[in-house]
Parts: C-alpha cells; structure tokens; sequence
C-alpha cells in the first residue's frame, strides 16, 4: 500500500480493534499486553496523525505534503506498513484467532519465521519468557518513536515560512459580524502607546484621550463605530509595532485554525460555517479523532477561510542530520535595569514527556524543546518578535524571528553604501548613483570594469545611533544596543500571545 492516508487509516482502526478487544481478553494476555500502555500509544498515535495530517486526503494531506520527498515519504510508509502488522497480529490473539506463539505448542516461540522478520524494528531479545504481545508491543512503541522522530523533521518550525495568507485571516462576532481582529489592532495600538509612554518619562508626548473603563465584550465593538482619529501616531515606529502585534494574533489564529483542520477527518468538504472560537466541537465519531490528553485542538467547523493547502516539505533537509542543535544568534536581551523579557512559558508537562504539542503553532515538538534555551528559540520562532526600526523601509511589515535576521537586515537594506575608490569622499546610498559617477568621471573605464568596480565597491557602516529608538535612552548599554532593543521588541510581542 502506497496511499500514506489509506495505510494510516488502517493504523488507526487495527488499534480500535486491538484496544477494545484487549479490554474482554484473558488476565494473562493483559498483563502482556497492559490495556494502559496499549492506550497511550494510541494516544501517541493520534496526536501524530492529527498533527501531520496523515488521515487527510487531497491537499491537505501528508502524502501531499511529502510528494516531492522520496525518502521522508518511503520512510512514513516504511514504519506504517510495520505498525499495521504489529497492530493486526496482535488483534489476532486478543480477538482469539489464534494462539500467541509461545502456546502452539510443537512450533517453538521465537522459531517462527514469520515472527521473525516482523521483530526487526524491536532491539528486545526473543526470549522464551517472554510472550508475543509483550514483544509486539515494544514493536509498537518502537514504532512510534520513529514516526516521532519523521514528524520533527517534516514540521520544524525553525524552517517555517509563514503563510502570507494568515494576513487575511478573519474572526467575525457572531452577534455584530464585525472583524475582531480590525478590534484588536485598537487595542494593540493603544497598548504600544502606553508602553512607549511609560519607557518615556521625562518627554511630553501625545497620549490619547482617557476612556473610561468598559467590558471587553462590549467595549471592543463599539471601537469599530467611533474609529481610530485619535489613535493618530506620533510616530512610525507605533504604528509598525502595533501592526506587527495584530498580524502575530492572526498567526497564532490561523495556526489554531490549521491544527483544527487537519486533525479533522473527513470524507467531503465541509460547508462555510461560523467563527471557529464559537463554534461547537464536531461530535461524530466517525469523522472525528478523540482528542488524546487535550494536546491536539477539539476538531471543529471551518472559519470563513479558504481550505487549507499542504506545506511542501523542504527537501534540503533530508541531509541534514537529527542531532543538529538549535543555532542561536542571540544571547538573553535585557533592559537597563538587567531584566529579561518575560517569555510565554512551555507548558507544565513538556519536559516530562516523549513529546509535546505547543499551544501557540500547533506542531509537535521533542521534549528537549520544553525546557531551557530551547524552549525561548522556539517561542521566538512563533513571536517573530523582530521589526526594521529605520522609518523608510521598504520591508517594513516583515517580522523576524532571529536577531541575526534582523540585524542583517538592517545592515544590507539601511546601511549600505558605494564609495568610489578613487575619490574617497564620494559616498552614494545607491549602486546606481556610483554607477553614473563612473561614467561622468571616470571615463576610461569600460562597461565590463564598471560592473566588476560595482561589486567591490559596495559595504556597509557600522550603525551609529546612540539613542534607544524605543524608550529614548542614552547609550553605552551594558548589554550591547542591540540586546537592549532586543528586549523592548520581545517584551511588546509578547502582548500577542493567546490568553487562553
């Protein structure tokens, strides 16, 4: 079997077999095969598929996502073939089709050629104390953490591009209809203003006219009515703070919206619905994967998006090894008072697990990413709490992930200059400018030396500014000026993370 989809499926209904047919079996069967153990990997197995989309068919899909990666995708069908074995030779025994191989009775266990070749994915010795179901199910689990190991290769969020059209994500109020998110970016605005004020003390700025205090609910519907005049910025950094603010909520909702999707099993398209944050859980159990240990979203109807497209799998990543480290350009950012940007934290059972789902992207992660720097680059990935902070940028809506990003950024787009090699004091802020320079002033060049000068002739400047952007401060900063703008960025994106 070929069909990723199709062979998963038969994954998921041999462990509803297993499962309910172990619970009416012998004593001595259950205490090889522990109804507990058996379920967790079902449970495993769900998350796994529910994550990567494995049951899905069409676009969506895994096979989808993988149909430019021949090994990745030999790999997934490699060990589903090798599940669905184990899963159905132990249904056998448990539904009583036959006799696990330690009780028939001339044919000695571990002799069975059969059982044999199916033992090659377990490392556990054939031993005569030992019963089949008791080694099946180290095959499975063995298995499984080899999907696992497929999974945060095929979904590594530190090779994510993210979706331009998150951008367009919408959540309308199911009374009003209204876009909560054009509410959110109100809120967003005053909050950058409010922090920026007080980074501000002794500068007299625009603040914004006093409100009184309101309910959420009802306060943020009625911002749409009056509009945002008074939010007028004082200046571009604000107004490009707050944006970066809204457009990580709308991640953060489409990546909710895109677990949903494909964790949910369906046989035909699901008809346009209501706003999926009030929307009530799909309950039929034959379209629906149970929802193992809360780590997977309750499945359920559409947003108003579009369906949901596959990711395709990078295949440069299929020669890069498992045990690679999380590079890290940036070390702990800090204010002038020494203290961190108060990160989301992982969550509670991270660390103590195989692996975990993150509650902000929606992608299962190896424990060792729950805990420590790890956990802080991850959570970096999903804040992508980076902005330019030079007002006339041609990116200037692009957020990023890493401070190398950034700062590249910065230093390619705003600090880059041509300086002609023989007349030391022209400097230009365009190749195009030296470019002409060349030609009125340099007339014995020709086209082909000009080019070849262009490319040496360009570099960049160290950055200057000695002032904090943000809250106005006068350098030298203990931590460098970049950390210390670091830290004002990720302490704002933070304001974007769910609260539920």
């Amino acid at each position: 079997m070929d069909d990723i989809g199709a062979l998963a499926t038969s994954c998921a209904r041999c462990f509803d077999t297993l499962t309910q047919s172990l619970h009416t079996s012998s004593d001595e069967l259950k205490t090889q095969m522990i109804p507990i153990a058996i379920g967790n990997e079902y449970a495993r197995f769900k998350i796994w598929a529910g994550n990567l989309g494995a049951l899905q068919r069409g676009r969506s899909s895994l096979d989808a996502r993988l149909r430019d990666s021949v090994v990745l995708r030999a790999a997934v069908l490699k060990f589903l073939t090798q599940l669905q074995d184990s899963l159905s030779k132990s249904a056998e025994i448990t539904t009583g089709l036959r006799l696990p191989y330690e009780q028939c009775g001339d044919v000695a266990y571990g002799s069975n050629e059969e059982f044999e070749d199916d033992s090659d994915i377990s490392d556990t010795d054939s031993d005569s104390n030992i019963g089949e179901l008791a080694e099946r199910l180290d095959e499975i689990k063995d298995v499984m953490e080899h999907l696992y190991r497929l999974s945060f290769k095929i979904r590594n969020t530190r090779y994510r591009s993210l979706a331009k059209k998150a951008l367009l994500m919408k959540e309308e109020d199911p009374e009003t209809g209204k876009d909560l998110f054009s509410a959110y970016a109100i809120f967003d605005r005053r909050h950058v203003q409010e922090s920026l004020d007080n980074l501000r003390p002794r500068l007299t700025l625009p603040e914004f006219a006093a409100e009184p205090a309101r309910d959420l609910n009802n306060g943020v519907l009625d911002l749409l009515d009056a509009g945002d005049d008074q939010l007028d910025g004082d200046n571009f950094l604000r107004d490009r703070l707050a944006k970066a603010i809204t457009n990580r909520r709308r991640y953060f909702a489409y990546w909710r919206r895109h677990g949903l999707k494909i964790s949910h099993v369906r046989d035909e398209p699901t008809p346009k619905q209501t706003l999926m944050r009030h929307a009530e859980p799909v309950s039929n159990p034959e379209t629906t994967l149970p929802n193992p240990g809360n780590l997977i979203p309750t499945p359920g109807p559409k947003t108003l998006q579009s369906g949901t497209d596959f990711s395709m799998y990078n295949r440069d990543l299929d020669h890069q090894l498992d045990a690679d480290t999380v590079v890290s350009y940036a070390t702990t950012a800090h204010d002038v008072d020494g203290n961190s940007p108060e990160l989301p934290p992982p969550p509670l059972d991270a660390a103590s697990k195989s692996e975990f789902v993150c509650p902000y992207c929606w992608v299962a992660c190896p424990s060792k990413q729950g805990k420590g720097k790890s956990w802080n680059e991850h959570i970096r990935q999903d804040l992508q709490p980076y902005v330019c902070t030079y007002e006339k940028c041609p990116d200037e809506g692009r957020m990023y992930a890493s401070r190398h990003a950034w700062l590249e950024h910065e230093r390619l787009v705003h600090r880059r200059i041509w300086r002609c090699f023989e007349h030391r004091s022209f400097i230009s802020n365009s190749k195009d400018s030296l470019e002409q320079h060349f030609v009125d002033c340099h007339k014995g060049l020709d086209r082909q030396q000009i080019e070849n000068l262009l490319d040496l002739a360009e570099t960049t400047v160290a950055d200057d500014r000695q002032t904090c952007p943000f809250c106005y401060s006068v350098g030298p900063f203990d931590k460098g000026f970049y950390n210390h703008m670091a830290f004002h960025q990720e302490q704002l994106a933070t304001f974007a993370v769910p609260r539920n």
